[in-house]
């Protein structure tokens, strides 16, 4: 009954106000991600990735410096290895690796800024190209 009722009102807000579920969502957000490293990809994204509201609070009151913790290279291949990665190194990350060819980002997206993941894949491509 719940889930009915749960279903029904997605709907009508899916209706209304042009809202997604998860899988619509990450199927539009899926990056092409051929071609690229994927350890520096997920080094990049660590990097560019907003520190939780709690370590934001702690740098605007000077009680902590939160940083930019880098990856090593064999934190970074494991994370890849795992696939899908939702926190690393304390830093939200919410994003799913496809083998070589595709990333999926909408959270990455959601969470850090709309287009965050794409600008930095096309950063990499960008330096891949300029070598």
């Amino acid at each position: 009954m719940h889930k009915k009722i749960a279903f029904i009102i997605f709907s009508i807000m899916s209706i209304t106000f042009g809202i997604k579920s998860a899988e619509e969502s990450s199927a539009e957000e899926s990056i092409d991600i051929s071609g690229l490293n994927k350890k520096e990809l997920v080094k990049e994204l660590h990097k560019n990735a907003r520190p939780p509201e709690l370590d934001i609070i702690q740098l605007v009151l000077g009680t902590s410096n939160p940083g930019v913790v880098d990856l090593s290279d064999e934190e970074a291949e494991a994370a890849v290895y795992q696939g899908k990665i939702e926190y690393l190194k304390g830093r939200p990350m919410k994003i799913e690796i496809f083998g070589d060819k595709l990333l999926d980002a909408w959270l990455y997206n959601r969470e850090h800024g709309e287009g965050a993941a794409e600008a930095i894949v096309q950063r990499l491509r960008n330096k891949a190209n300029n070598k």
